[in-house]
């Protein structure tokens, strides 16, 4: 069964941080289509990102495409990062 996870703050902004297709389902355009689905379901949102590795063409073929600006302002806190003194 497909599936995707998505965190927002109901208002303004969204993270896609997940679309789940089992790969024999992959060839019947699904993750495709969800993509779609939830980029709708998200057009009130001023700010959606996602981060992909891999599926690049497919969520550049719903519309999402490269992060505007310097990408050094994204950050992430990851467990050797140590925190305040």
């Amino acid at each position: 069964m497909p599936y995707a996870g998505v965190v927002t703050d109901l208002a303004t902004f969204a993270w896609l941080c997940d679309i789940c297709v089992s790969r024999e389902h992959r060839v019947l355009g699904l993750g495709t289509w969800l993509a779609g689905a939830v980029r709708d379901h998200l057009a009130p949102h001023r700010r959606v990102l996602l981060f992909t590795a891999e599926a690049h063409e497919i969520y550049a073929r719903v519309g999402f495409g490269p992060l505007d600006g310097p990408h050094d302002r994204v950050m992430a806190l990851t467990p050797q990062t140590p925190g305040p003194a």
